[in-house]
């Protein structure tokens, strides 16, 4: 398992993505300790499941959701083949409102969408898939701890997922976030990276994205993405400085802060 691990963060610091680190599942490993509780929207393949159930160890729990049938096959593959009993897999979507919905799995299962607008849609099988909110299985879990850690990645319904999710972003310990920041994504459900930004303003959180090594603060999605490049997307990480002080100076510590200009993200070739 250690070298499954040890590969699996490698490709999760190394691997990019028009030109951008993908670094949810950085942040994962250095945000997450023993013990500690990390919610998985959009687990896909289980990747980031697997780098965080061994971070939380076996004192700590992972929920994972994912709706496309296919990748969550996979996921439970992987958590069979590591014997991960501190992940508990969940096949369904996560969004606003508890009810069903149809997804959409492009051909070869390379993702999925609730987006019938969204370019994956394009010849993609139909499918009805189960929607629960994060408030309302929450509940259900009668956790005695507070949720660590919430990372979202589904598409551009970004939004509907926090909608979903109040009671825990308005609590006394609410979680840190990290989603995907895709304006492109969101526009095919009408929405733009700022609506999500706004949103959990309201609830005192402020944004950082990675660039590798470096932490950089942000507040408006023109400052991820200073072009406009339609296919730019990056993670952003989301805390609540009153809360998350001693994460946050942690991950300071790692990773150091810039408040440089940003205008290179979208245009910097690839190394």
């Amino acid at each position: 398992m250690g070298a499954a691990l040890a590969s699996s963060t490698s490709r999760c610091f190394l691997r990019r993505q028009q030109y951008v680190f993908m670094p949810a599942a950085t942040f994962a490993s250095l945000l997450l300790k023993p013990g500690d509780i990390f919610a998985d929207v959009g687990a896909y393949d289980g990747l980031i499941s697997l780098v965080a159930a061994h971070a939380v160890g076996g004192a700590g729990r992972v929920y994972s959701f994912e709706p496309n049938p296919a990748a969550f096959a996979r996921l439970k593959c992987i958590i069979r083949a590591y014997a991960l009993s501190s992940v508990h897999a969940e096949n369904c979507a996560i969004a606003a409102e508890e009810g069903t919905a149809m997804l959409y799995v492009p051909e070869g299962d390379t993702g999925a969408t609730l987006s019938e607008i969204s370019p994956l849609a394009e010849g993609a099988a139909c499918r009805p898939c189960r929607v629960r909110t994060l408030d309302a299985f929450w509940r259900e879990q009668s956790e005695s701890a507070s949720l660590t850690l919430l990372k979202i990645d589904v598409e551009g319904a970004e939004l509907d997922v926090l909608a979903g999710a109040q009671m825990l972003l308005s609590s006394s310990t609410p979680p840190m976030v990290i989603f995907e920041a895709s304006d492109a994504n969101a526009l095919t459900f009408g929405r733009t990276v700022d609506d999500v930004l706004n949103l959990l303003a309201t609830f005192d959180y402020q944004f950082w994205i990675l660039r590798y090594p470096s932490l950089v603060p942000i507040s408006r999605s023109a400052e991820i993405n200073p072009s406009r490049n339609p296919e730019f997307w990056t993670d952003v990480l989301a805390v609540n400085p009153r809360v998350h002080g001693a994460q946050l100076e942690r991950l300071r510590q790692r990773l150091p802060l810039t408040e440089g200009s940003l205008s290179e993200l979208a245009t910097a070739p690839p190394a």
